[in-house]
């Protein structure tokens, strides 16, 4: 059985979509513009990267994913 995707994407608070691989999810907020987030898992508290409140550009994936990795430490 496969395992559950681990990225979760919501906009402004509103679940919309689970993926497996983080530049799937970064494309669906990126597309959902501001609001948009990504949580490793549905908990608020594990929210990664929130779209138009981060100052870095969203359209430069491999920065983002690089940001991204480096908050999953903390967790």
């Amino acid at each position: 059985m496969a395992s559950a995707p681990e990225w979760k994407v919501y906009w402004h608070g509103d679940y919309l979509a689970a993926c497996k691989d983080l530049s799937d999810a970064l494309a669906l907020c990126d597309k959902n513009g501001d609001g948009s987030s990504i949580r490793h898992g549905h908990a608020k508290s594990k929210t990664v990267w929130t779209q138009g409140v981060e100052a870095v550009d969203s359209l430069d994936y491999d920065i983002v994913i690089k940001i991204i990795r480096n908050r999953m430490v903390a967790f």
